[in-house]
């Protein structure tokens, strides 16, 4: 359980950093 919410963890936080890069590269 602990290695699966890890990952889930991770994919989510690389999700959201993506979507912050994105909105930032949009407003550049």
């Amino acid at each position: 359980l602990l290695d699966i919410e890890i990952v889930d963890h991770l994919i989510i936080g690389q999700g959201r950093y993506v979507s912050m890069r994105e909105k930032k590269l949009g407003f550049d």
